[in-house]
């Protein structure tokens, strides 16, 4: 997919040196001989430097520039046709392959050591070192820009290889793919976050049906249960005289004086109770005892 296509910038400006800085460049080797062309001292940032504005906020892009700039690889260039990549390289947070100056944002580095001739770096021939520079800064809350520049500088003369582009375009294909990783995982969660919450608020939702429904038939329920409970009551407080029919004494003993006839299955109610006797209300009034053989519960 050609880098104008690419989902997660908006736009890539290629940087290069005008004829105008060139021609003061090579007047300042005339005029002060003591700085070398070439040299790093001279390179402050790559003529081919990309540099892109990426539709994602600052932390998910410095991240994927960190997965990136740790990964071994430097992207775009080979030291032997048979590799596809260069490996062996590792992430350094400072370097002095583009000057003392300090760029404004994060700055990482990537370096890979002992590599001879790599290809897409301008008349190598020699053994050197790569250092690949990722600056990143914010540009809005969900933008972020990405400069990238990389240099190859031989171990003997110090003279600096620019690379043609390959390499900046390579590590930005790189940085592209894991930020959309990245944002990616951020989609998942937020759609699991929403899974959760939506199935949180239906099982809540059936909840509380459930208890409404509940209260309701509770609701329906009183009247129905207060019926049994008085029932339950009276049972308990009621009792009926036996088929053979018995006397209400006077006091709790069989040699008290009678005060009437209770006749079969008359209904009393239960005022005192003793180990052997009721002290009992007739439905007329009257009140009495009456022995626990002579009388039995309600049907």
């Amino acid at each position: 997919m050609p880098l104008s296509h690419l989902p997660v910038y908006r736009s890539l400006h290629v940087r290069r040196v005008t004829h105008i800085v060139l021609a003061m460049f090579v007047l300042s080797c005339f005029t002060a001989p003591h700085l070398v062309a070439g040299t790093r001292k001279d390179i402050h940032e790559s003529p081919n430097a990309l540099q892109v504005l990426v539709n994602a906020p600052l932390k998910d892009v410095i991240d994927a520039v960190q997965q990136v700039s740790g990964d071994t690889v430097i992207y775009g260039t080979q030291s032997y046709q048979r590799e596809k990549n260069l490996m062996g390289a590792r992430r350094a947070e400072s370097s002095k392959a583009f000057g003392d100056a300090a760029p404004a944002g994060t700055v990482i580095y990537k370096i890979a050591e002992g590599v001879l001739a790599p290809t897409n770096f301008k008349n190598t021939a020699d053994m050197g070192t790569i250092t690949v520079r990722y600056v990143v800064s914010r540009f809005d809350e969900k933008n972020t820009n990405v400069r990238i520049d990389a240099v190859f500088i031989e171990n003997s003369s110090k003279h600096v290889h620019e690379s043609d582009g390959s390499v900046e375009a390579a590590e930005f294909g790189e940085i592209r793919q894991r930020v959309e990783q990245i944002m990616a995982r951020h989609e998942t969660d937020r759609m699991e976050a929403e899974r959760i919450a939506r199935e949180r608020n239906e099982k809540q939702a059936e909840l509380d049906l459930a208890a409404r429904q509940e209260a309701a038939k509770a609701a329906a329920a009183a009247p129905i249960d207060l019926e049994q409970r008085v029932v339950q009551l009276r049972r308990k407080a009621e009792l009926r005289v036996k088929a053979s029919g018995t006397q209400l004494k006077s006091a709790p003993y069989k040699g008290a004086a009678s005060l009437q006839s209770l006749s079969p299955y008359t209904d009393v109610v239960v005022l005192i109770v003793t180990p052997f006797w009721y002290g009992v209300q007739t439905a007329d009034g009257h009140r009495g005892w009456v022995y626990h053989a002579e009388v039995e519960n309600l049907p």
